[in-house]
């Protein structure tokens, strides 16, 4: 399972084990309560005991051949307090449990220090002996390192009959099934404080995922502090006091490595940037009612709502704002969003009727691919990967074949078919696919029938093929809270 939808919380501590249970008779839960120090998710390869070892917190302790690793450094100081919670425990060993002293960590390249990225090895072995004071954590990678750690801080636990901190004879051998496991986090429809957003990239650690799409801007607010545009912030944001400067999303990213996550910055267009037109009015397609410009035409379009494609400045435009992206962003991948780039506004204005005829485009889809192709220029310009959502794949814009489409289309979110309708064909195409569509965490609360969190658990992203090569192109999926009806206040118990 992709993503656990309760909050994960801490070990070896009698006031924070907890467990999921029902709350009314009717709604019993099926299957069997997990027994203490039971890792999550479920590893690959599980091999425990009844055996148990017991661990001094004033002891015990780490030892790495990774030291000039600053993440595995500053990764065995955070875990000690994770394990380890302040309370009192017997430090006396008993006759029939030994004391474990120890955990060896070992990285076969601890030299490759940076930042995670697409398709790094997250792999390790976990071996806590019944006859040894050391318990050995094998990983290829920094980065399984920090899965490592955290699938032995969950299998600590608290044994209230002895009063000790003890774990049992385990053997894990365990690798993720999805290389993507990513959050999607919007900002600019609820300014989400940072504080918020770190405490978020905790408990995305502790169930082990390993993205944060972080939606920056939308039509309702730019809270990005652009310097090379500064009015894009200073016209775009709520206020002064909701936005994120740039040393804060360096904090973000920073927060993120060291807990193995990426940071994928998300800058949507040539829809969803309505606010753009507050500093800069010119890149905005004027739309047209009854032969007059700048005109309101509920619910179809505004008076100007979606970027230009006839201006070459809008290019240029975006492609110094993408520039000063890939500087503060460290990323192979960029997210250009690409959704819901609707169509009214476009074929009401007359100089895009004059390009379509210029180019003998009979479809207005190729005013859309006109805009996708040119940006895509743009972006290889700046040597950036993408990924985009699953839109321009469906009106027939060809990408280059390392590109990353997403899927959000499903039945259970408007008048769609079903998620894997789509994703089959994308799929087909030769291009690897991230599914966002059984996640949609945000719509708990939207007026759609049939919206229960079990079917959360029952998605399963590679089921609509029995193709061994389409199966891998399936390289993951993402849970999405866009923030109508979120804040600060309510986002994490939203999502966790």
């Amino acid at each position: 399972m992709i993503i656990l939808l309760i909050n994960l919380l801490l070990l070896c501590s009698t006031t924070v084990h907890s467990y999921i249970t029902w709350i009314e008779a009717r709604v019993p839960l099926q299957g069997n309560r997990p027994a203490p120090g039971t890792p999550w998710p479920l590893p690959k390869q599980l091999n425990q005991t009844e055996k148990t070892l017991f661990l001094n917190p004033m002891e015990f302790y780490f030892t790495t051949n990774g030291r000039f690793c600053d993440i595995l450094d500053a990764s065995l100081t955070r875990y000690r307090p994770i394990i380890f919670q302040d309370f009192n425990v017997s430090t006396v060993g008993f006759s029939d449990r030994p004391e474990l002293r120890s955990l060896m960590v070992r990285v076969d390249n601890p030299q490759e220090c940076g930042y995670p990225q697409l398709g790094d090895d997250e792999s390790y072995t976990l071996v806590i002996p019944k006859n040894s004071s050391q318990a050995i954590l094998q990983a290829k990678t920094v980065w399984g390192a920090l899965r490592g750690l955290e699938s032995f801080s969950q299998l600590v636990y608290h044994d209230d009959g002895s009063n000790q901190c003890i774990v049992n004879e385990t053997f894990i051998d365990d690798w993720p099934e999805y290389p993507y496991r990513g959050m999607m986090i919007d900002t600019a429809r609820h300014f989400i404080p940072l504080k918020i957003l770190l405490l978020n990239l905790d408990a995305m650690a502790y169930n082990k995922l390993n993205v944060f799409h972080w939606h920056l801007v939308d039509d309702q607010a730019f809270p990005l502090e652009s310097k090379v545009f500064p009015e894009l912030t200073s016209s775009g944001a709520y206020t002064s006091k909701h936005v994120y400067t740039q040393e804060q999303v360096q904090l973000v990213i920073d927060y993120a490595r060291m807990r193995g996550i990426r940071v994928l910055p998300e800058i949507d267009s040539p829809g969803h940037t309505k606010v753009y037109g507050k500093s800069h009015p010119e890149l905005l397609t004027p739309c047209f009612v009854d032969g007059k410009s700048g005109v309101p035409n509920p619910p179809h379009h505004s008076d100007a709502d979606i970027l230009n494609p006839m201006r070459n400045e809008t290019f240029q435009f975006m492609h110094q704002l993408f520039a000063e992206i890939k500087k503060l962003f460290k990323d192979q991948f960029i997210h250009l969003g690409m959704d819901e780039v609707y169509y009214a506004c476009w074929t009401s204005n007359p100089d895009i009727q004059a390009l379509m005829i210029a180019n003998n485009w009979t479809k207005v889809n190729q005013v859309e691919q006109h805009y996708v192709r040119q940006t895509l220029k743009n972006i290889k310009d700046l040597q950036y990967k993408v990924m985009m959502w699953q839109d321009p794949v469906d009106n027939d814009v060809e990408l280059s074949p390392d590109s990353v489409v997403e899927i959000w289309k499903d039945s259970e979110l408007g008048e769609f078919e079903t998620w894997d309708k789509y994703a089959a064909p994308i799929i087909r195409k030769g291009y690897r696919v991230v599914i966002a569509a059984c996640w949609y965490l945000n719509y708990i609360n939207y007026p759609y029938p049939g919206q229960f969190w079990e079917k959360h658990y029952q998605c399963k992203p590679r089921a609509f093929t029995n193709d061994a090569d389409e199966k891998k192109r399936v390289i993951g999926g993402e849970a999405c809270l866009w923030s109508e009806f979120a804040d600060g206040t309510n986002i994490l118990s939203r999502i966790w």
